[in-house]
């Protein structure tokens, strides 16, 4: 199929006008967060729409606010959304999180940051943007979305495994908790690559202690590993 269209199993991605196309570390992400009992769900940073539309088809009973900063994504998001079963569900804004107030708070936050910090920015402005924090500074996201989340709710995020660091320091300055974290390499002998993380108030009675897992893609070139193909079987054409 054309690097246009990107065709999962219950939808469509139109990626046309998206300067991130659809990957890996969204798939994952919206195969793995914790959807459950979870009613009001917010995607920053939607680009496509592809993790709203995960969010959407595992619960049925979910309502999904996407917001993006761009404008062509955000068209594009919104024309995903319209042209899939889950059109009455989903709403996209064309935002920046800083300014986002919603004036409700959310059982759930998904977010596939932008991660390149200090580094030489792509020629292409938009793809630059969907790559790097200096829109969004990750201090800044993590506060921010701490502050829209209810008592029990969790913040999911897929991130470079080299921010682990960083994000245990934040989640100690600020008295939150690590409740899962999922290691990923590419493959069996290779090195960790991306971290799935899992955020929320100390206070969320559900998680006594932080889950460590480790998950890896391949065990060769397109041979997926059993646990990969598990999580992401109801989505890809060909698992």
């Amino acid at each position: 199929m054309s690097n246009q269209f990107f065709e999962f199993k219950k939808f469509k991605i139109d990626q046309s006008n998206c300067a991130m196309k659809v990957g890996t570390d969204g798939v994952l992400l919206g195969s793995w967060c914790d959807i459950y009992n979870k009613k009001n769900i917010l995607d920053i940073g939607t680009g496509t729409g592809l993790i709203a539309l995960m969010m959407a088809q595992r619960n049925p009973d979910a309502q999904i606010d996407a917001i993006e900063l761009d404008e062509n994504a955000t068209f594009s998001a919104k024309k995903n959304f319209n042209n899939s079963p889950w059109s009455d569900r989903i709403k996209v804004k064309n935002i920046a999180l800083q300014e986002f107030n919603p004036g409700y708070k959310y059982d759930l936050i998904v977010t596939n940051p932008p991660f390149f910090e200090n580094s030489l920015k792509n020629p292409d402005q938009k793809r630059s943007q969907a790559r790097h924090t200096d829109s969004l500074p990750f201090d800044f996201l993590i506060d921010k979305s701490i502050d829209m989340l209810n008592e029990d709710g969790i913040l999911s995020m897929i991130v470079p495994v080299f921010y682990e660091t960083r994000i245990k320091d934040i989640v100690e300055k600020k008295n939150l908790s690590i409740f899962r974290i999922v290691t990923i390499k590419g493959t069996l002998t290779g090195k960790a690559i991306r971290l799935l993380i899992e955020i929320g108030h100390k206070s969320n009675y559900f998680y006594s202690e932080t889950k460590e897992e480790t998950l890896c893609i391949e065990k060769s070139r397109h041979n997926y590993t059993e646990e990969y193909i598990n999580l992401t079987k109801d989505f890809y054409l060909k698992m």
